[in-house]
């Protein structure tokens, strides 16, 4: 498992992109975390009943963390509508929903609930096609076999996986962003504009 930890913000990073949104809650380590930086709004999207309660009750008193319950490329392709071309960071963990942190079965729901990340990211490219944005995708080793940090998905949960498995997803955003494969954990995608500050992964 990748954690959005292991990349530090600078100033000048927050600065260019001050809106943050990620998909999936999870337990609101990453939301806590980018909370501590000067992004103007934070937005989190999670599908699970629980994890959005506790995330409005965790954050309740934090007037820039906003918590929508939904499925994550829905809830995007409304949320990025309503921000009208603003900078953008997105942190894009979406998956599994519940298998991390309520023991939820991987192969629990259809395909388009427990892996939305592709549906996400053709939301963000069809609204956003200026390209002031950066994404950081965690967890890629569940799209193909790499020599990931964390190693490949073990056999028995491949069958929760996409039938076939490729970064091919990528492609598109080579056209206007510099996109790097990083190795580390479970594998990371970070994809920004060419003259943009960019992330640096901390070990």
């Amino acid at each position: 498992m990748g954690s959005l930890l292991r990349f530090p913000f600078s100033h000048e990073f927050v600065k260019r992109f001050p809106v943050f949104i990620e998909t999936g809650y999870g337990n609101g380590r990453s939301l806590s975390y980018a909370a501590q930086h000067d992004f103007r709004e934070l937005y989190s999207i999670e599908i699970l009943d629980e994890a959005a309660i506790r995330g409005r009750r965790r954050f309740a008193d934090n007037l820039r963390v906003n918590i929508i319950h939904g499925h994550s490329a829905r809830e995007l392709e409304r949320l990025v509508c309503a921000m009208k071309g603003a900078s953008t960071f997105f942190w894009l963990d979406a998956h599994f929903p519940g298998a991390d942190y309520y023991s939820e079965p991987f192969d629990k729901y259809e395909e388009y609930i427990r892996l939305p990340l592709e549906d996400e990211l053709r939301v963000i490219q069809r609204l956003k096609p200026a390209g002031d944005y950066f994404i950081a995708i965690d967890d890629l080793r569940f799209y193909a076999d790499y020599n990931w940090g964390d190693g490949i998905i073990p056999e028995h949960l491949r069958n929760a996986l996409p039938a076939k498995r490729s970064l091919d997803f990528l492609d598109p955003f080579h056209n206007t962003h510099c996109v790097t494969i990083d190795l580390h954990d479970s594998g990371y995608a970070l994809i920004g504009p060419h003259d943009a500050p960019f992330l640096e992964f901390k070990e």
